[in-house]
C-alpha cells in the first residue's frame, strides 16, 4: 500500500485534534491531569517526529523508484 502525502496530512490533522481536545480537557482539570498531559507531550513529540521521518522516507523511496 502506497502512502500519499495527503495521507499523513490527513493524519497529522486527526493527531493534531486530539492533542487539542486533550490539551483543553487539562485546562479544565489541570492539578488533576498535568502528570498525564507531560507524559503524553513526550509521546507526541516522538511519535510526530516518526511520522514525518517516515513520510520523507516513503517520498524518496518513491522518487527514486518514478526515475528508475
Amino acid at each position: 500500500m502506497f502512502i500519499s502525502y495527503s495521507m499523513v496530512q490527513k493524519l497529522l490533522i486527526y493527531y493534531n485534534n486530539f492533542f487539542l481536545s486533550l490539551w483543553s480537557y487539562v485546562l479544565a482539570n489541570s492539578e488533576k491531569v498535568s502528570l498525564i498531559y507531560n507524559f503524553a507531550l513526550k509521546i507526541q513529540a516522538v511519535s510526530v517526529r516518526n511520522i514525518i521521518y517516515t513520510a520523507h522516507r516513503v517520498t524518496r523511496l518513491a522518487i527514486t523508484v518514478v526515475t528508475i
